[in-house]
């Protein structure tokens, strides 16, 4: 699915893709927020899907847009990838 149909289908939209690849299943998942983002995981998929809060420009309410688990544990750890980069850069060993 490209970014246009995703946009037009609304937010929350998503497609996920599944291959097979030297006995490891990955799975791409595409998901529309306010802009396609695009992760590939071999630990997780889409389901479940839950629901997060959104601000909705246009009628300046919250909404509840859909997220597929991928995203979900993407944004729990990413907290973590970020301190390891702040803590290598302070602590780098010069050779």
């Amino acid at each position: 699915m490209c970014d246009a149909e995703l946009k037009r289908a609304g937010r929350g939209s998503f497609e996920e893709k599944m291959a097979m690849v030297a006995e490891t299943t990955l799975r791409v998942v595409k998901w529309y927020d306010n802009h396609s983002v695009t992760l590939l995981s071999d630990y997780t998929g889409a389901n479940p899907v839950t629901e997060v809060d959104r601000w909705d420009r246009k009628r300046k309410v919250i909404i509840k847009v859909p997220r597929p688990a991928v995203v979900k544990e993407y944004n729990k750890n990413m907290g973590g990838v970020d301190l390891l980069d702040s803590l290598i850069a302070l602590y780098r060993n010069k050779i």
